[in-house]
């Protein structure tokens, strides 16, 4: 059986510590994320940027269905409307085109994990600029588009450990 898992949610929430804790438990990860990989590229414009992120989701996607099992994705197609729902250099026209193929993407998570931003100070990585209200419409966007697109999600909160054990609790009552 194959389940596919999104840990997802705004830069400085977590993620990474928690896709880190879960790889170190034997789990099956699908990182790096396509955000972080076009974060250090240079494209020529932002519809280009988007394309390669969607594109990027989906073959990372694809693969994580080539797994038997349980595969945590880093970021997910719910991560990427948040992303370009915020992204002011994109019109609305093509949001909605990549709107129907994250759609698609969406509808192939089985649950999805979020952790609850404001828990952790934020630390500046030098590739993208955040604050504490930029976390808050990330992830007021990413739970909107899971109801939309009904993917059963929780919230998460507490330390690395609590939240690996409700992952853990969770996907084993699902």
């Amino acid at each position: 059986m194959n389940r596919i898992i999104s840990i997802s949610g705004a830069q400085g929430v977590g993620k990474t510590s928690i896709i880190t804790a879960l790889f170190a438990d034997g789990g099956t990860v699908v990182t790096p994320s396509a955000s972080n990989i076009a974060a250090q590229m240079e494209f020529a414009s932002p519809i280009d940027k988007q394309s390669f992120i969607v594109g990027t989701m989906e073959s990372q996607l694809d693969q994580a269905l080539t797994v038997d099992g349980t595969v945590y994705l880093d970021r997910s197609a719910l991560d990427c409307y948040s992303y370009m729902m915020l992204d002011r250099s994109l019109s609305d026209l093509a949001k909605a085109e990549f709107e129907s193929r994250l759609r698609m993407m969406a509808s192939r998570i089985d649950y999805a994990f979020i952790p609850k931003p404001g828990e952790f100070a934020i630390k500046p990585n030098g590739v993208r600029s955040m604050d504490a209200d930029y976390q808050q419409r990330w992830h007021a966007a990413l739970i909107e588009f899971a109801k939309e697109c009904n993917v059963p999600y929780k919230e998460l909160s507490g330390s690395v450990a609590d939240r690996v054990k409700i992952i853990k609790s969770t996907l084993l009552k699902a």
